[in-house]
């Protein structure tokens, strides 16, 4: 059944998208080719690194080996590695603050973990930050690339357009952009988590119990840093594209 799925992704991307869709679904082999090397790296490497180092690769076959070199694929890939940069020294503090890496409520009660050796040598709450951070690197890259094409667009048919202008819409843009995108994660996030939920309520833990739990500390960080990195993103895309323009006018 996986395998007929897979062949219906690929018949379609291919027969939708064209030459495009065969460039997406290269580009997608190797965002999996990168994520793997990644994880069998990173036991002996610092998790930090190898994400930054991941979200580069995945941004260059993204953005520049899908829509070539151009201001707005360069902005949005200076703009993504900056807000990931940030993101990762926030939700290092608030990892390590909170504890958030290893095994919650409902997984040390799991039977696979009977399987499972703890003794990885490795920072649990590190590898559990840059995990986050790799996971929104994909929002990251859609809502910028959202806005600095939308300033593109204006700024190629309009050259003599000014920056204060640019920016204003690029902001403009990215509010409607940003609702929408947030809302998304955020049943994308309840659908993935609602065992969770069910399983506090069918064992009647009390409201206080629940929003102390691990497993809701980790469930809510994940929705509210993912949040803030599109959040940031929005005005970091559009001032970055407003000087990349500025500079080539020099």
């Amino acid at each position: 059944m996986n395998l007929a799925l897979f062949i219906i992704f690929i018949v379609l991307m291919i027969v939708i998208g064209g030459n495009r869709g065969v460039m997406s679904l290269m580009a997608l082999l190797g965002n999996v080719i990168v994520f793997f090397a990644s994880i069998y790296v990173m036991k002996y490497n610092d998790p930090y690194k190898l994400v930054l180092i991941d979200i580069v690769f995945m941004c260059l076959l993204t953005l520049i080996y899908q829509n070539g070199v151009n201001e707005k694929t360069i902005s949005a890939l200076i703009s993504v590695i900056s807000v990931a940069v940030v993101l990762i020294f926030i939700s290092k503090y608030i990892g390590h603050l909170g504890n958030m890496g290893g095994y919650n409520e409902f997984e040390m009660y799991e039977d696979t973990l009977m399987n499972l050796s703890v003794n990885i040598k490795i920072s649990l709450p590190d590898v559990a930050v840059a995990m986050l951070v790799l996971g929104v690197t994909g929002a990251l890259i859609d809502i910028s690339v959202a806005v600095t094409s939308s300033i593109y667009e204006v700024w190629v048919n309009n050259k003599d357009v000014d920056e204060k202008e640019l920016l204003k819409t690029g902001m403009y843009l990215g509010r409607s952009i940003l609702g929408s995108n947030i809302n998304t994660m955020w049943f994308a996030c309840i659908g993935e988590f609602l065992l969770m939920f069910i399983m506090f309520r069918r064992y009647e833990y009390s409201f206080m119990t629940l929003i102390n739990s691990k497993a809701f500390f980790q469930n809510l960080a994940t929705i509210m840093l993912s949040a803030t990195g599109c959040a940031i993103v929005v005005p970091v895309s559009a001032v970055v594209f407003v000087k990349l323009v500025k500079r080539n006018k020099a």
